[in-house]
This record gives C-alpha cells, sequence and structure tokens, in this order.
C-alpha cells in the first residue's frame, strides 16, 4: 500500500468537506493529510510546498488536493500511481472538470520524491504554480488527458469562490476563460458565473492587485455584490456601484 499526502489550502470553500472525504475514500493508498487554513495565498502555498521539500522522503506521492476539488471515484490516485510508477514521469497535471467553464481544464497535481518545490519562486501574485515546480535529472512534468478527468472542480462552491476565480481571471487576462464562462452565463443564467462576470470586471480597476478572500476590499466588494445580485440589479449597475466604495 502506497503512502500519500494530500496538500490542501483552505480559505472557507463550500467544497471542502466533500474534498476531505473523497480523498478519505480513495483505495489502495495509505492517507496522511497537511491542510493550511485561512492563510494568504502566497503564504499558503509557501506552507504546503515547504511542507512536501521536508517530508517527502516519507511518501511515495503527494496530491495538490484544492479545497474545490473533489473526487469523483475512489480509484483515480491509485490509477495515477499505476501509470506514474517505475517510469521517468516525477509529476503529472490531470485536468479536472470544471463547473464555471464546463469542461475539463489544467487541474490536479500528483507527484512523486523527485519532484520538490522551489520556495523563492512563491512571490508574484496569481503565479505560484509558474517555476516553482523542482524536477530531478532524468525525470519530466507531463500532462495527461489520458486519465482525465481527475474529478470535479468548483462544483460545490459558494459564490465568493467564483467571486475570487473572476478577478483572479482577469488579472491573468485570461480572455477565452471569460469568453467560455459568458457563453454558458447567457445560456444558463445562474448565481456562480454571474459572481465570476462581476469579479472579472473588478480585476483590472478595484481589486487589480488582490484576489485574496484574507483581503479586506476583496470582501467588502464581494458582500456588496451579494447584496446587489440578490436585489436583481444587472451586471453593469453592480460593478458602477461596487467601483464607487
Amino acid at each position: 500500500m502506497i503512502k500519500v499526502l494530500f496538500l490542501t489550502m483552505y480559505s472557507g470553500e463550500g467544497d471542502f468537506e466533500q474534498s476531505q472525504e473523497s480523498a478519505k475514500k480513495q483505495e489502495g493508498i495509505k492517507a496522511d493529510f497537511f491542510t493550511v487554513k485561512n492563510l494568504s495565498m502566497e503564504d499558503a502555498h509557501v506552507a504546503i510546498y515547504s511542507h512536501w521539500n521536508k517530508h517527502k522522503d516519507e511518501y511515495d506521492m503527494f496530491v495538490k488536493l484544492d479545497a474545490d476539488m473533489v473526487f469523483d471515484n475512489t480509484e483515480k490516485v491509485i490509477q495515477v500511481w499505476n501509470n506514474i510508477k517505475d517510469t521517468d514521469i516525477a509529476c503529472l497535471i490531470v485536468p479536472i472538470h470544471d463547473y464555471l467553464r464546463w469542461k475539463n481544464v489544467p487541474g490536479m497535481v500528483f507527484g512523486t520524491k523527485q519532484c520538490s518545490f522551489n520556495i523563492d519562486k512563491v512571490k508574484a501574485k496569481a503565479q505560484f504554480d509558474t517555476g516553482v515546480y523542482v524536477i530531478e535529472d532524468g525525470y519530466k512534468k507531463l500532462e495527461s488527458n489520458r486519465l482525465a478527468p481527475s474529478g470535479l472542480h468548483g462544483h460545490f462552491s459558494l459564490p465568493i469562490q467564483a467571486f475570487s476565480q473572476g478577478v483572479k481571471r482577469r488579472i491573468r487576462g485570461q480572455w477565452d476563460i471569460h469568453r467560455e464562462v459568458t457563453q454558458l452565463f447567457i445560456s444558463n443564467n445562474d448565481v456562480l458565473r454571474f459572481m465570476f462576470l462581476v469579479g472579472w470586471e473588478l480585476g483590472d480597476n478595484k481589486l487589480k492587485d488582490d484576489y485574496d478572500y484574507t483581503n479586506a476590499l476583496f470582501n467588502k466588494c464581494f458582500n456588496e455584490a451579494e447584496k446587489l445580485i440578490a436585489e436583481g440589479k444587472n451586471l453593469n449597475d453592480i460593478v458602477d456601484t461596487i467601483k464607487k466604495l
């Protein structure tokens, strides 16, 4: 039986309990959990990456299981392990089915002890996975569509999570994601995608520097957006009102 460490950052996500339960139900593994709660994005990433660097020799594999990710079957972890053991793959990214975009997107990260993290790279906001992977010589990092989906992403989320996603995607300039969510909102008109679009509109002005749950301005803007949506306001009116806060 392999030893697996689940690395999770929690900031009040509505998916968290289901996420943890789905990990505990994974078959063929001995699971340990390292969860950091209510830290800033940067501090949370530094904490989980540092923990793995320190303890990686105690485990066969880690899973970066964000608090909004839920396994949709009980054999996914051992399936991934069986595909990377005795190979030159140190890190495998398996796409996950995303609620907001309603398709598989780059998602859950699985890594062996041949994969560690460069903590010094965890600096720029919205870029915590860029350049942080350190892969031992002779090994590689890959993405596997063949094993997708690894689970469900954001299917049980709270509105504040979708709002944060909108801000983050605007900061990153990911217009393709905005177009996808907009088209789905037009056909479905649901609260989570509405919140994403409000966050997006604020991501280049009012909240251009932060999408962190611990940020006071972020929470003030979200609370106002939630109130205005409940009042039946349209997107433009909501954004104009929040910009004046």
